[in-house]
């Protein structure tokens, strides 16, 4: 499935089968939904990460803006 963004006047959305990531005030009703609470869960992408994992995506940081340079015209 490709990932898909929701723009428009309603207010109700019908979520996929499959899962998905709801970002509103409230949650769906829908089994299994469950409430991410920032002051109670975390989300740590980088945790786990391997060396070589880290070195790659320094690399791709570095190669955006090379050692933090700001581009001059």
């Amino acid at each position: 499935m490709l990932n898909k963004l929701y723009i428009g006047f309603s207010k109700t959305i019908e979520p996929p089968k499959s899962g998905c990531l709801f970002i509103n005030d409230e949650a769906p009703p829908i089994p299994r939904a469950r409430v991410f609470d920032p002051l109670k869960h975390c989300f740590n992408p980088l945790r786990g990460i391997t060396y070589k994992k880290a070195r790659e995506i320094a690399g791709v940081l570095y190669a955006i803006s090379p050692q933090g340079e700001i581009g001059r015209p």
